[in-house]
């Protein structure tokens, strides 16, 4: 960047940890830092903002470790991948504290009511149906696991109530144990958090806290070893974790969203038009006081599917309309689905080799004596297939015969 003389301005700023690390970063990542933005705007007052080569001296408790982290969630889209992000390797009260403290923290914390209406009330009313459906968004309710633990982590739920800490064990309970819906490094967190707040606060938890961990876990490798998420080798699965598939596989997506979402649009219309449609000659009968028994009889079973059809057209679309949240859905839908073709065809792949090694080898061991194993000496006489026997001609009739002679004769 350049001004009207021709001079450049700089517009990154450079950093420096305590334990001498050196970080370069813009004003647009600065501007998003408010502690950081603030030391920027004070240097001019304050001399000790900066050290002997110009560089801004950041507060001695920052890690340059955790700060990395904290970088990358500035591009994070939703809460929730602050704990899928972050590896087990990593502790996550730290970067809870950090974030708090450079005045970047996620969202506002829950209340334990606003907890329980998310994790619990997912009946949804239907208008056309006239009922009320259970709809479960997982995407949701991770984000909400993820700021409820945010604020048991900041201390913001009073833990000398013995009833909060009640639901704070059963909302607990209930994220460790619903691994169909949190995944595994989220759950992590959300119980080292928890294990820490209890053995401050009530130590007692403990025990029945590693017990349920312990049967969860168990079950849990039950549950990935039916889905076909295990048995790859680590070469194979570290491709699907490659920056440009994951990359090639969110633009596939998008694309398909933005092709898609025209298509649900106009069908969704058409049926609301036949479902107005519908009701429009339905008060016809009733004005004209016709008997409509025979309309009933054999028009509501189609009317109520006209509705059905219309409310899930309404529920994808309401999905894509969250936008990240169908994204990430169908990405993790297109990796299970790659996983497990991938698995099948590595274990068709392995089970054929173990039988050439197999042949391989009883091969090399007769070839010298010229005798060969009985399974081999038996498919080559006695072969798997059958020659299937020729069917037996037909007798001939007679009287048919001589009769379609004199026919041909005369």
């Amino acid at each position: 960047m350049t001004n009207n003389i021709g001079e450049t301005i700089t517009t990154a700023k450079t950093f420096r940890f305590a334990a001498g690390q050196i970080l370069t970063l813009d004003e647009d990542k600065i501007e998003k830092i408010p502690y950081l933005a603030a030391i920027v705007s004070s240097a001019d007052c304050f001399e000790s903002t900066r050290d002997n080569l110009g560089h801004y001296k950041l507060d001695p408790h920052i890690e340059y470790k955790h700060f990395c982290f904290v970088l990358e969630t500035l591009s994070f889209h939703s809460v929730r991948q602050l704990f899928t992000h972050l590896s087990k390797q990593n502790h996550i009260i730290p970067i809870i504290a950090l974030l708090d403290f450079l005045g970047i923290g996620p969202q506002p914390d829950p209340t334990l009511r606003e907890v329980d209406s998310v994790f619990f009330s997912t009946l949804v009313y239907s208008p056309m149906l006239q009922k009320y459906l259970q709809i479960i968004r997982p995407c949701v309710l991770q984000d909400m696991a993820v700021r409820f633990a945010i604020a048991m982590a900041k201390e913001e739920y009073d833990f000398t109530n013995c009833k909060v800490i009640d639901q704070i064990h059963w909302f607990i309970m209930f994220i460790l144990s619903a691994y169909e819906l949190f995944g595994s490094r989220l759950r992590y967190h959300v119980y080292k958090i928890a294990e820490h707040c209890f053995s401050i606060f009530k130590p007692s938890l403990l025990k029945s806290l590693q017990k349920i961990i312990y049967k969860i876990e168990k079950d849990e490798k039950i549950f990935l070893s039916a889905s076909n998420h295990e048995g790859l080798p680590k070469a194979i699965y570290d491709i699907f974790k490659h920056e440009r598939i994951q990359k090639e596989i969110h633009e596939r997506i998008l694309e398909e969203i933005c092709i898609l979402t025209p298509k649900l649009e106009k069908r969704h219309s058409e049926l609301v038009t036949q479902i107005r449609q519908y009701e429009q000659s339905h008060d016809i009968f009733h004005g004209n006081g016709w008997n409509v028994f025979d309309f009933y009889l054999f028009g509501s079973s189609f009317f109520e599917s006209l509705q059905e059809e219309a409310l899930s057209y309404e529920l994808i679309l309401d999905k894509l309309r969250h936008g990240s949240s169908i994204e990430t859905e169908m990405y993790q839908r297109v990796i299970d689905a790659l996983h497990r073709t991938a698995l099948t065809q590595f274990v068709h792949w392995k089970n054929t080799h173990q039988d050439i090694s197999k042949l391989q080898y009883q091969l090399s061991t007769c070839h010298s004596t010229g005798k060969y194993p009985s399974v081999i000496l038996n498919a080559l006489i006695n072969p798997s297939y059958q020659i299937s026997e020729l069917k037996p001609l037909p007798k001939l009739q007679y009287k048919y015969s001589i009769r379609q002679l004199k026919k041909f004769r005369s």
